[in-house]
């Protein structure tokens, strides 16, 4: 009994699956942050340069948008802050077999990112937009299924991640690292086999 349950945990791990090098797929994904007023998509590439590990790209447009209250001098006032953005990534995501038809990746990313963000208190009529650039590390799982040979609809929870932010008109800095389990992302990917 031992031994069949052991097999059955290391038969995907070290099963190849279907892919093969050479084999490259583009796609595209949708996801929102927190409480769904971020809105990011995301068009990807990516080359298998073996079995179990692709190398890609991507380039995420967002949109963001939040209030708050904030505590000014003559008191607290509504705040609200909307940013628009892009990323630009280099993934490498290795992959590994559930089943035929199903997978579980680990994605890494290496980022880019500039943004603007537009701060805006409408009691006082006051508006501030500041510009930044940023760079981050991060890996996110990815489950995909597999409904044709061709065709992948993959979906993501959260991720571990590292960003480093420069604001370009105030030169401010800020680093962060943490665990983003407010991000979920829905994709699909087409597969062009060899």
């Amino acid at each position: 009994m031992k031994k069949l349950l052991w097999i059955m945990c290391v038969i995907p791990l070290v099963s190849h699956g279907q892919f093969k090098k050479g084999d490259t797929y583009v796609g595209g994904s949708f996801s929102r942050i927190d409480n769904g007023n971020g809105l990011y998509i995301t068009p990807f590439v990516g080359y298998f340069i073996n079995p179990r590990l692709a190398l890609g790209a991507d380039l995420q447009v967002g949109y963001s948008r939040s209030e708050d209250i904030s505590q000014f001098g003559d008191g607290p006032h509504r705040v609200i802050n909307t940013t628009n953005g892009f990323v630009t990534s280099l993934t490498a995501r290795r992959l590994y077999s559930i089943s035929e038809k199903f997978f579980f990746a680990l994605q890494g990313a290496a980022s880019y990112q500039r943004s603007l963000t537009k701060r805006e208190v409408p009691d006082l009529t006051t508006t501030s937009r500041s510009n930044s650039y940023g760079l981050g590390l991060s890996v996110a799982p990815l489950f995909m299924y597999f409904p044709s040979s061709r065709w992948s609809v993959e979906g993501g929870l959260g991720s571990l991640y590292y960003s480093f932010s420069r604001g370009l008109s105030d030169n401010t800095k800020y680093q962060s690292v943490g665990l983003n389990l407010g991000r979920v992302t829905l994709g699909f990917a087409y597969y062009f086999r060899k």
